[in-house]
């Protein structure tokens, strides 16, 4: 299984912990690939083709400078999913601060497959990366050997009013493997709706969302150090 591994070039702490994901992948018998990651300064040019998705979340952000760094997110999702369609074959998109803890298993599965979730990586979100406190209490069932759907109480619900409402969430995209079928899925959401935060376009109302247990990678140790609004770790 090829992992393609985004970071943020220039900044120090993410171009080492790119290098740490980046070898664990390789212990576990990964084909790996380093992609350095977009920023508001080096946006493609292909952002132009997009609309904004109405009453989203991504249109409602007032700041400029967090506008520009969700669009730079959604825009690595875009490229990595034009490139699962061009290959023709699944891929694993994987954040920097993803550590692998196994090798790939070839398992049957819908479109998308989450590949760090268990109890442990859903309170480090809640905790950690998201600080979602009204969620501390949900109690993760992960006993189920093998591939899964995501569970009926699952508590990461898209809330703004438009066709994506009440549908499941994955909590961050920090490791997936998507099928070319998934990839088309999604470019196809945001042409026929537009564009919305990248871990909220991939839902499913757009494509078949399940987790494999026991997970394959988790978070690095430092992963909290990096928020998302945080301006140095966009470099911009």
């Amino acid at each position: 299984m090829k992992a393609l591994i985004h970071y943020v070039k220039g900044n120090k702490l993410s171009e080492e912990m790119a290098q740490e994901s980046l070898a664990s992948y390789i212990k576990y018998g990964w084909d790996v690939e380093l992609i350095e990651g977009y920023t508001p300064k080096t946006l493609p040019s292909m952002i132009t083709d997009y609309t904004i998705l109405n009453n989203s979340r991504l249109n409602s952000i007032e700041s400029s400078n967090t506008f520009q760094i969700k669009l730079a997110i959604i825009m690595n999702q875009v490229r990595f999913w034009k490139r699962v369609v061009e290959e023709n074959q699944p891929l694993t998109f994987v954040e920097h601060d993803s550590i692998c803890v196994s090798s790939y298993k070839e398992v049957d599965f819908g479109d998308m497959l989450l590949l760090n979730l268990d109890s442990t990586s859903i309170e480090y979100q809640i905790k950690n990366i998201y600080s979602r406190w009204e969620l501390f209490e949900y109690m993760f069932e992960d006993k189920q050997i093998g591939v899964n759907d995501l569970p009926d109480d699952w508590p990461w619900i898209y809330e703004f009013e438009n066709v994506y409402k009440y549908s499941k969430l994955p909590p961050g995209v920090s490791s997936y493997t998507l099928k070319p079928n998934g990839a088309r899925k999604l470019l196809n959401a945001i042409e026929q709706y537009g564009i919305e935060q990248g871990d909220m376009t991939i839902n499913s109302f757009n494509i078949d969302i399940k987790y494999i247990n026991p997970k394959l990678s988790t978070y690095h140790q430092k992963s909290n150090q990096l928020k998302s609004l945080d301006k140095d770790y966009h470099n911009e």
